[in-house]
C-alpha cells in the first residue's frame, strides 16, 4: 500500500453534533461571565471615585435657620456660632441662663457672618 492509497482511504474529520452545542455553550457562559464582572467591576469603579458631599457652607446654614421659631432659632445659631468661632461662644455662656442673657437672633446672626 503506497502513501497516496493510504491518504486516499482517511475520511474526512466530523466532528460529533454535541460538539457544536458545547461550543455554544461555553461561548455563552464565557460571555455571561464577562458580562457579570463588567458590571462588578462598574460599581467598584464608582463607588471609588464617587466624590464626598460638600458640607453646606455658613451662609447656606443661616439661610435655613431663618425659618426657625424665635428661641429655636437662637439655639440653632448659639451652636453655630460655637462651630464658627468657639471663643465669641465662650464669651456668652455666662449670661445664657438668665432672663433675657443670649443676644437677640439678628445679633448671633452678625457675629457668625463676621467670622465665617
Amino acid at each position: 500500500m503506497t502513501e497516496a492509497d493510504l491518504m486516499a482511504g482517511l475520511h474526512d474529520i466530523r466532528l460529533p453534533v454535541m460538539a457544536l452545542r458545547m461550543q455554544i455553550a461555553d461561548l455563552a457562559a464565557a460571555i455571561g461571565l464577562g458580562l457579570l464582572l463588567a458590571i462588578l467591576l462598574a460599581r467598584l469603579a464608582a463607588g471609588l471615585t464617587k466624590r464626598p458631599a460638600r458640607a453646606p457652607s455658613v451662609t447656606d446654614r443661616l439661610d435655613d435657620l431663618s425659618d426657625l421659631p424665635g428661641p429655636d432659632r437662637q439655639i440653632a445659631l448659639v451652636k453655630l456660632l460655637a462651630e464658627t468661632a468657639p471663643d465669641q461662644a465662650a464669651r456668652l455662656v455666662p449670661d445664657a441662663y438668665a432672663s433675657g442673657g443670649l443676644p437677640a437672633p439678628e445679633a448671633l446672626e452678625r457675629m457668625i457672618r463676621a467670622h465665617a
